[in-house]
């Protein structure tokens, strides 16, 4: 019996990589920014920092493929971390919350759907789960120099709380390394 090997991109895939096309191709919003803002303002309307159109439709895109990926495989994680992720870029925070929810419920020991539900905490504003999830990534081997390069992430390592995670996480060497000081 012969294995066939298929190369194609899966419909997640093309979905996730159509929607960050759509983002870099339009207006840059900083989600962190755009939540500090909403506080301030005592308001959760995102119409004064919403993505053009096109972006909007690619997200829409992208949710409705991880949503029928879900339909069909309703315990993946990666698509239920996914589908929170374009919630938040759809402005449907509850939802993604919820989502997030139910991967943190399923467990994962896969360092980037850890990250990337810390990236969705952060999104969302917990700051403190996306230090624990952030912290759970490093453990398992997410590579903290993509952290340290990733701008939408940049008010987290600001927080003092952010190198005390990664010291749990990875030690002191890494702090030191990642602060510049290659000792």
């Amino acid at each position: 019996m012969t294995e066939s090997i298929c190369t194609a991109p899966s419909r997640r895939t093309v979905a996730v990589t159509s929607a960050r096309r759509a983002g870099r191709a339009g207006t840059r919003c900083s989600p962190c920014a755009a939540t500090a803002t909403r506080r301030a303002a005592g308001t959760d309307s995102r119409a004064a920092d919403a993505p053009p159109a096109h972006v909007r439709q690619a997200y829409a895109r992208a949710a409705e493929l991880a949503a029928e990926m879900l339909r069909q495989q309703p315990e993946d994680i990666s698509a239920l971390v996914s589908l929170a992720s374009f919630r938040i870029h759809l402005g449907q925070d509850a939802a993604a919350r919820e989502l997030l929810q139910r991967a943190m419920n399923l467990g994962t020991d896969n360092a980037e759907e850890m990250y990337f539900i810390a990236e969705s905490a952060e999104r969302l504003g917990d700051r403190e789960l996306a230090l624990e999830w952030i912290g759970r990534a490093l453990r398992a081997g997410y590579p903290l120099q993509v952290i340290e390069d990733y701008p939408d992430l940049a008010e987290l390592r600001e927080d003092p709380r952010f190198r005390d995670a990664v010291e749990r996480a990875v030690g002191p060497t890494a702090n030191r390394v990642a602060d510049g000081d290659e000792r």
